[in-house]
């Protein structure tokens, strides 16, 4: 939840140690795709971070939902 616009967010996180480069190229494909997406039955996307371990998709929140 943001500590100024109280919105709630979806974080969902990959492991890059246990991703093979076809899981790594698909990753990279998914997060094209949600970058063009633009509908109200899709969650929104909002931004990608990376670190030495992990990818970061931080997306809409959808109550009762699930991301994968």
């Amino acid at each position: 939840k943001d500590r100024i616009n109280k919105e709630s967010y979806a974080l969902k996180a990959f492991d890059k140690k246990n991703m093979s480069e076809g899981q790594m190229v698909r990753l990279k494909n998914e997060i094209s795709a949600l970058r063009t997406l633009d509908h109200f039955n899709i969650a929104k996307y909002y931004s990608t971070y990376e670190d030495n371990d992990q990818f970061y998709i931080l997306m809409e929140y959808a109550a009762g939902g699930s991301l994968t």
